[in-house]
């Protein structure tokens, strides 16, 4: 699900970056053939620190985009980043190179044979990527919907029932609904099911600080744990006896082979939910920010959801795609394999190229009043591709981007109905170690308007049907 790509954390010091860029400069340009290097030249920027820059200011590459172009350099967790401001461009530049860029991502090799789908390439990406379209494709949109209900109105309640307000429980509070949600959605299993409830503290063993790009021995005995629980899971799935929803992620692959779900395919499920984990539970929180500080847009959207006048795009979906706008989408980093020529700057071997998209959901051009959250904005025609691109672009979006959208607008509906927010705390948005993020002392206070419902079981349910 996500929407944006991670980059773990610079080891150079800023004392090392000028040495630094001379040195990949020096490594390159020799290798770049004669004629090629009178034709070719690095994008302008030098090695200015783009970590550096853009945590002291989130704006920092549009302006630097201003002073050296559309296409320009830097140096970025030590590397050299050459940075593609806009969409059409970052498009052209993905679709023209493909199979000279690498995403970068997690190497996960050591746990899953073939590594997660987003380091992967060619057939394997083909052939990993199809089953998970298919699963997203067939989901029913009203069973996800009221799955997705159940589940956070379950964490929602315990917020409230708990009483504590802190900025830490708040963000404890959307880490679990995070993980509930996508341990429902992918493995069928519901918060109050045992399976559940060792599925979530086992991800917890995996990632306890967020996704850990140092695969070591707590991150193996966690992975063989979850896989050995699911393979038991889709044994008595088989058998007859289980909880597992049906239509989850999981049983739709199994079921389209024969039952069993092969090696490579499991880890990737797996990783799909602990990758998406940290950035749901950042998308909750800043959806529940936003709640707070709209109530007028929160009373709209009730009212909406009182008269049953949800079109096809309600208010609380246009909430939704407005926070993947103004927050949550920020990037793609590829890395290239080989000397790459675009727009007539050579891009060498080895340097990393991002294409900024937070940056291009901020250009005023598409988007008026681009600093405003304005969920009406996406109520009339929906912008291009170019435009917005909020789950990455062409053959390497994630396919569960309509389920994103669906966890947003389901979580500001049931805040909006059931849950009304009240603001105690706010900051500026900070960077964490992956994403920007909302204020670390945000913190908000919910209102129960009506008595508290038992949460269905599960197995139940699956009998009835």
């Amino acid at each position: 699900m996500r929407k944006s790509e991670r980059m773990p954390g610079s080891q150079h010091t800023d004392r090392q970056l000028p040495r630094l860029a001379k040195a990949i400069r020096g490594h390159f340009l020799p290798h770049v053939p004669a004629d090629a290097r009178a034709e070719s030249r690095l994008p302008p920027g030098g090695h200015d620190d783009l970590d550096a820059l853009e945590r002291a200011d989130r704006t920092a590459l549009t302006k630097r985009a201003e002073i050296f172009g559309p296409v320009f350099t830097g140096i970025s967790h030590g590397e050299l980043c050459v940075v593609i401001m806009g969409l059409q461009p970052g498009r052209r530049m993905l679709l023209e190179n493909a199979d000279s860029l690498r995403p970068y991502a997690l190497d996960a090799t050591s746990l899953v044979p073939k590594g997660v789908l987003r380091d992967m390439q060619g057939a394997d990406h083909r052939e990993y990527r199809r089953p998970m379209v298919r699963a997203a494709k067939a989901g029913d949109p009203a069973h996800e919907t009221a799955i997705l209900e159940r589940v956070i109105r379950h964490h929602l309640d315990e917020f409230v029932r708990f009483g504590d307000t802190s900025p830490r429980a708040l963000i404890s509070a959307t880490s679990a609904t995070a993980t509930s949600i996508l341990v429902a959605l992918f493995f069928g299993v519901e918060p109050g099911c045992e399976l559940a409830q060792r599925l979530a503290a086992l991800y917890y063993e995996l990632g306890p600080y967020g996704l850990a790009w140092n695969i070591g021995p707590p991150q193996h005995a966690a992975y063989g744990a979850l896989r050995g629980a699911l393979e038991a899971a889709l044994e008595a799935r088989r058998n007859g006896d289980t909880a597992m929803n049906d239509r989850c992620v999981l049983a739709q692959v199994a079921d389209e082979s024969d039952g069993d779900v092969e090696e490579t395919m499991l880890g990737n499920l797996i990783f799909a939910v602990e990758i998406a984990r940290m950035d749901t539970a950042n998308q909750l929180r800043w959806l529940t920010r936003y709640a707070a500080l709209n109530p007028s847009i929160l009373a709209q959207i009730s009212a909406e959801v009182i008269d049953g006048n949800v079109g096809h795009l309600s208010l609380a979906d246009a909430f939704s795609w407005e926070e993947l706008r103004s927050d949550q989408s920020e990037r793609l980093t590829r890395t290239a394999q080989c000397d790459i020529e675009f727009d007539g700057y050579l891009i060498p071997a080895g340097s990393h190229v991002r294409v900024c998209l937070w940056e291009a959901h901020h250009d005023s051009d598409s988007f008026p009043s681009p600093e405003r959250f304005d969920p009406h904005r996406f109520l009339g025609p929906f912008p291009t591709n170019d435009q917005f691109a909020p789950f990455g672009v062409d053959h390497h979006q994630c396919p569960f981007g309509s389920t994103a959208v669906r966890i947003g607008s389901t979580y500001v509906r049931l805040l909006a109905t059931e849950f009304p927010p009240t603001l105690i705390n706010d900051g500026p948005p900070v960077r964490g170690a992956y994403h920007w993020e909302p204020a670390r002392r945000l913190a908000v206070s919910l209102q129960r308007l009506y008595p508290t419902e038992p949460v269905p079981d599960p197995r139940e349910e699956e009998r009835q049907r």
